[in-house]
């Protein structure tokens, strides 16, 4: 693992180092193309870079409260959460929505069912188990009692996502249940506000275009006697003997 997150590290710091010399590059030669021309140079480069900007470039031109460059290391630690996050948790959502499409077959003719599917799937299999958070003032709970303000807090979303006040029948695999409307926070699996899940929102758009193009081409069925998936709730959920499903060739 060390060896992995070492070479993934080492990937960034060189595309990082890369990239900020092609910025800087741009910057040179944005100022010298323009020093006799009556313009705000710095205001041309930032609206320039933001028309065209990746991520990466937003994260590296960004600056600290005191108006500093955010260094390299600090870049290459949000580079890493978002390859994280958003690499690790899409893929194994899409593989817990793939072995409940093949469990429960559904209509997918609409991509805002797609969605539904989705959701449903990570109610039934919670791709991230828990999350944690720091209060930063007292909480009081609806029984009357406080947790006080510095208390670290676990949200388990195994618990949540079978309460029956919130989704009736939770034992029954029901993608509709997300076509009705509900609390804003009822379901939030990745967390909510400023601190919620930033690679997800990246890859939600991905994902559903990916389960889209594989179930037009193929019906998903399961895997057959013996394949069934061994969850394990660790950090992120995951089988000890993989997902074993088959895929048939649609004919029309």
């Amino acid at each position: 693992m060390m060896d992995t997150v070492k070479t993934v590290r080492d990937t960034s710091t060189n595309i990082i180092a890369e990239r900020r010399k092609l910025l800087q590059q741009f910057i040179d030669e944005t100022r010298k193309n323009n020093k006799n021309v009556d313009v705000e140079v710095e205001k041309l480069i930032a609206d320039k870079l933001s028309d065209d900007a990746c991520l990466l470039d937003k994260f590296l031109l960004s600056k600290s409260s005191n108006d500093d460059v955010i260094p390299d290391e600090v870049v290459n630690e949000e580079i890493s959460l978002v390859c994280f996050t958003g690499h690790y948790t899409t893929t194994m959502t899409m593989s817990h929505t793939l072995y409940c499409l093949a469990k429960y077959p559904s209509d997918l003719s609409k991509m805002k069912y797609l969605e539904a599917v989705i959701k449903e799937s990570i109610r039934v299999i919670p791709t991230v188990t828990k999350i944690g958070r720091q209060l930063e003032k007292d909480l009081e709970l609806a029984d009357g009692r406080i947790v006080p303000a510095k208390s670290a807090v676990i949200v388990f979303y195994e618990a949540m996502f079978v309460n029956p006040k919130i989704f009736p029948e939770p034992e029954r695999y029901d993608p509709e249940r997300f076509l009705s409307n509900m609390h804003q926070f009822a379901f939030v699996p990745f967390s909510a506000g400023p601190r919620n899940c930033i690679g997800f929102r990246y890859a939600w758009v991905a994902m559903k275009a990916t389960l889209s193009n594989i179930i037009r081409r193929y019906e998903i069925l399961p895997g057959g006697p013996g394949s069934e998936p061994l969850f394990k709730y660790r950090i992120i959920t995951e089988s000890e003997n993989g997902i074993h499903l088959k895929l048939k060739k649609r004919t029309y």
